[in-house]
């Protein structure tokens, strides 16, 4: 019965840890926009928009004083002549909104990042 015990724990043990990837690890292999479809949908949305967006590049950052490192996107519009709007914002592996560059304010939301490194996975042709 003991034994039974200990393949159980086991199992259960490596079902958590399979099931558990960090956002960083799931955010790693993303190289193109089709590994994540939220992003896909957003390019697709500001082309009918006529906002086209121009490039993604996946940022790795951190916040303040953390030494923990993040990933996320930066995504950037064509920004229409002679507007004042957000030129750029920047989204978690989920696709949520964390940051805005651009406009009036320079920078909304988490600003207090440092980008340490970056890769262009998306360019508009």
């Amino acid at each position: 019965m003991h034994m039974k015990q200990l393949l159980f724990s086991l199992s259960c043990t490596l079902i958590i840890l399979c099931s558990c990837q960090s956002q960083l690890s799931m955010c790693e292999k993303v190289t193109k926009p089709s590994d994540l479809p939220w992003m896909e949908e957003m390019i697709r949305k500001a082309e009918e928009r006529g906002v086209p967006i121009t490039t993604i590049v996946k940022v790795y950052y951190t916040i303040g004083e953390s030494k923990t490192t993040n990933v996320g996107y930066r995504i950037s519009w064509e920004t229409p002549a002679g507007y004042d709007i957000i030129g750029s914002e920047l989204c978690d592996c989920e696709g949520n909104h964390l940051a805005s560059y651009g406009g009036y304010a320079g920078c909304t939301g988490l600003c207090d990042i440092t980008i340490t490194s970056q890769i262009t996975i998306y360019s508009r042709e």
